[in-house]
């Protein structure tokens, strides 16, 4: 994997996402050694916990703890951003009779699809790559009227970025 040609840069925006050497340094970082690491820890927690050719939706309705349908409720047609999402990704969830569709995002999601093939799982829904820094690059202003992260800010490079793209896209 590779960053885009375009990485570095943010529509609408002159200033790059790796705006410092600390940046950087964080990035070549991650790269080196916290991506294998990552990618290591979900190849095990999914090969542990693999017991047909997905999960359980006891393990898989834990993407949150929050009462989403309470967020959701008076909006018609809500949209849901489950970013930074890791492997076991929800394709809905469920308020009374009304069906909610997630969209997740992970800035791994390469990795994880890598992974579904390795172990022979089949995903009903699958995590879109996209970095939490660049969520304006993978999605419309105010697109999501509700964004959930859970244990993601602290693997991003630039976590200040991050929380301003969360809610440029909100």
């Amino acid at each position: 994997w590779s960053p885009p040609a375009t990485a570095g840069t943010r529509k609408n925006h002159e200033k790059s996402w790796i705006s410092t050497d600390t940046d950087l340094g964080a990035l070549l970082q991650w790269t080196r050694v916290g991506m294998p690491e990552e990618a290591m820890h979900w190849k095990s927690w999914l090969d542990l916990n693999q017991k047909a050719s997905w999960f359980p939706e006891h393990i898989t309705s834990r993407w949150t703890d929050d009462d989403m349908c309470f967020f959701v409720k008076d909006i018609p047609a809500p949209r849901v951003l489950n970013a930074g999402s890791g492997p076991v990704v929800p394709e809905s969830f469920r308020c009374d009779t009304k069906v909610i569709p997630v969209i997740s995002v992970d800035a791994l999601a390469h990795v994880f699809w890598d992974l579904y093939d390795g172990l022979g799982l089949v995903p009903p829904s699958f995590p879109s790559q996209c970095l939490l820094e660049q969520l304006s690059r993978c999605f419309p202003k105010n697109y999501f009227h509700v964004v959930h992260v859970r244990n993601a800010l602290d693997h991003v490079v630039n976590a200040r970025l991050a929380l301003h793209e969360l809610l440029e896209v909100t």
